[in-house]
Parts: structure tokens; sequence; C-alpha cells
């Protein structure tokens, strides 16, 4: 039986916790490094319908991508925590240092799109690497189907001339609409990311830059799969689930 403590470890070895941004909380969140694992489940967001699945279906740990906490608390009353620690369940999350690590949510997100030309970039004025990368040459209004399809969704939202070829993207897996000024600086003509603000989109605008907004779920559930197979490979005698979530909290009407 392994610890927490060794899967961790293995999980740091691709995706450094040092590596991941100030602002982040990243690593062991809940539970002890020599916590016995058999059983984990794998989730972009623990929250109260996740950490039911996991329960129900008695983990010993949880994997989110999305840390449960981001700021300090005074006092472990939250529900959350609390059901965790009652039923025995560690959790770790692996936020920013995934998304920039190879073979993390940004590279998996451009390779699901079909890219060619890949480059892994560094983003100076956020000191954030994520993929460029080259689409078959289209017009914006066709990219934005081509999009849909290739991530299996409904709905973007986007800012620019429909009209505007398509060349180089680059991409920003859950809120990287401020990062449009690096994105022009490397080059490219468009973005893809989400959670886009209007002023953000007015800027795009100004500076000659596409943005296509995914979704932060939908540009983000991908990496999940990944995880799971992953970690397969490396503990074959750990079982490994992913919660059956398939939606954002964001919905259209």
């Amino acid at each position: 039986m392994k610890t927490a403590k060794a899967i961790i470890d293995y999980i740091e070895t691709f995706c450094p916790k040092d590596s991941a941004m100030e602002f982040d909380n990243v690593g062991l969140i809940v539970g002890r490094n020599s916590h016995k694992v058999k059983k984990i489940m794998v989730m972009l967001d623990a929250d109260f319908d996740t950490v039911k699945e996991a329960i129900d279906n008695k983990v010993d740990m949880i994997i989110t991508h999305h840390p449960l906490l981001m700021s300090p608390i005074s006092r472990v009353n939250d529900e959350i925590i609390l059901s965790l620690i009652e039923n025995g369940i560690c959790l770790y999350s692996a936020h920013t240092n995934l998304d920039q690590c190879k073979n993390g949510v940004n590279e998996n997100l451009i390779k699901l799109l079909g890219a060619k030309k890949i480059k892994r970039v560094l983003l100076p004025n956020e000191n954030f690497y994520t993929y460029t990368g080259t689409l078959p040459q289209m017009k914006l209004i066709d990219a934005i189907t081509y999009v849909k399809e290739k991530l299996d969704i409904k709905n973007v939202r986007y800012t620019g001339n429909d009209e505007s070829i398509v060349k180089s993207v680059c991409v920003v897996s859950g809120s990287g609409c401020g990062m449009a000024d690096d994105v022009k600086n490397l080059g490219c003509d468009t973005l893809i990311t989400a959670d886009i603000k209007y002023h953000q989109a007015q800027h795009a605008k100004a500076i000659g830059i596409n943005i296509i907004d995914a979704g932060h779920f939908e540009t983000e559930n991908i990496i999940c799969n990944t995880i799971k197979e992953t970690l397969e490979k490396q503990f074959e005698d750990l079982e490994i689930l992913i919660s059956k979530r398939k939606n954002s909290y964001i919905k259209y009407g």
C-alpha cells in the first residue's frame, strides 16, 4: 500500500511545487503524508457533490487541480474539510504548477486542438510558461467552430473580426485573458483561454488579438484523464477514478 507522500513525491517530479505562481496554494491541503492510499479520485474541484462522490466510492485520496483553500482560515468548520477528515480522505492539489509543466494542462490543451509546430514559451509579464502552435489556416468565425468541435463544447465567447485569419495561437487554460500583451509579443494572433472580462476584450481589440473564451472548466477538466493515466503507469496497484462531473458551474440560457 502506498503513502500519500509517495504519490505526491512522484507528481512533483514532473510538476514541482515550487514552480507554482506566488499567489497559489498547492500541495497536500488536507491530511497526513503518512496516510495509506489504495484508491484515488481525480477531479477539477473539490465541492460538496464531488467530495460526496469520493466518499461514496470509498477513496483514500483526492487529487484536484483547483486548490480547496486559497486564503488562510482561522477555524476548521468548513463542511467539506470536515467531511474529508471524518471519512479519512486526504486532498492534494496541483494548480499553476500543473498548468505550466510538460504534459500539463496547457500542453494537453494545445495538443487536443490539433496544433502543429508546438512550442513551450514564457509569458514574461506573468512569469508563466505555456504553449503556442499553429492551426489549419482559417477565418476566426471558422476557428470558433473548430475549437468547439475539438473540445466537444457547445458555446464559446470571443472577440475579434470574424473574417480575420487565424494562423498562430497561444493557449492559457483557465483565466488567461489578462495575458494578451504577452501573446501579442510572441507573434500570435489568437489566445485560447477563458473568463474574459469586458475591458480585457476591449484591450484585445485595440492591440489586434483575437480571444476565444472556451470556458474555465472546459479548458482544464481535460487534465483529469492525463493524471489518471500517468499515475496508473507508475503505481499499478492503485485504483484511480475520475469524478463523473462533466459540466461547468456556468450555464447558458
